[in-house]
């Protein structure tokens, strides 16, 4: 949905800038409260783009320093100010040219690119109170009809998503339309955090993460335990429906050695003396079976392998069923 959105905003496709549906206008107009408050807090920042989104909606804005989460907390209170004064949202049409000219002289040169990117006649601006922004609704009617929302993070984000171009601050909030309904959400991701395999993961000694292989996890004694269960279970399954099994590591007779050096893999972790050890890392790894990532380690390609003859043996084109009789 979020490149969608953003397509609305940087080449004005389609009819709206968001879906004309409640939520999605709700969140909408919560983005356009949300950038006036940054403005009131932060006058230097210019402004760039803030779609609805996937359950919530953001505004990227140029600002030389990330915002902290303080400053998300002190424009959370003025978005409840500017809500509270129920400011109505007011559109109004110019000529494109016109409007380049309007934000030229704001020094808003990212709704000024966005115009010579264009080529309709005319264009709309929604204005509330002290802050109007190029924007083709829907909107609320007014400021006061935004209830429940919250600010939820904060990141850098690259002008139309290039790297090429200068990076953004972007701020991420959700909006609902009922204090309940965000309740709900923001307790689904509280769960969502408690449940988050990467906590989880250290927290039960199932795998960790090491500087040899960046994202790749490491698999500890109790995280094996579970791999070696699921494919059991696997295995079983498969068996079960009467499948065949077939596998294919190398052509050629593995080592002692190069048995070992795997085999630890499995079992977990380790830092390698290279220089001992570079026949046969070098050997594994022209037989496919590791990938070296630094002069201390290697990181496994495979979990398992299957020692064979010293004969050619093709790969498997797949798995096939096998049939009886």
């Amino acid at each position: 949905m979020a490149a969608a959105e953003e397509d609305r905003h940087l080449r004005l496709t389609g009819e709206f800038d968001c879906d004309a549906t409640p939520l999605a206008t709700l969140r909408h107009s919560t983005s356009h409260v949300m950038a006036q408050a940054v403005k009131r807090l932060f006058p230097e920042v210019k402004v760039a783009i803030g779609p609805a989104i996937d359950d919530g909606f953001y505004y990227d804005f140029a600002k030389a320093e990330p915002f902290t989460p303080e400053d998300l907390a002190r424009i959370e209170d003025v978005m409840r100010e500017i809500v509270k004064a129920n400011v109505p949202f007011e559109r109004q049409e110019l000529a494109r040219a016109d409007a380049v000219a309007f934000f030229e002289k704001l020094g808003e040169r990212f709704k000024v690119e966005i115009l010579h990117g264009i080529e309709a006649p005319t264009v709309s601006l929604y204005k509330q109170g002290d802050f109007i922004d190029l924007c083709r609704g829907p909107h609320v009617r007014a400021t006061g009809e935004i209830k429940a929302f919250k600010l939820l993070s904060s990141s850098g984000a690259y002008w139309r998503g290039d790297e090429k171009n200068p990076m953004l601050q972007r701020i991420y909030g959700t909006a609902w339309l009922s204090q309940e309904d965000l309740d709900k959400y923001l307790w689904r991701l509280e769960e969502a955090k408690k449940r988050d395999h990467r906590k989880l993961g250290r927290e039960l000694d199932l795998f960790d993460f090491y500087d040899v292989a960046p994202g790749a996890p490491f698999w500890l004694p109790n995280g094996m335990i579970l791999v070696r269960e699921l494919e059991k279970f696997a295995r079983e399954r498969l068996d079960a429906q009467g499948y065949r099994h077939s596998a294919y590591t190398a052509s050629q007779e593995l080592t002692a050695d190069e048995v070992r050096l795997l085999g630890s893999y499995v079992r977990g972790p380790r830092i390698w003396d290279a220089a001992a050890l570079l026949p046969t890392v070098t050997r594994l790894t022209n037989l496919g079976l590791i990938t070296p990532v630094s002069a201390t380690g290697a990181a496994m390609r495979r979990l398992s392998f299957t020692r064979l003859p010293a004969r050619a043996v093709p790969p498997p084109r797949a798995c096939r069923r096998h049939r009886a009789g």
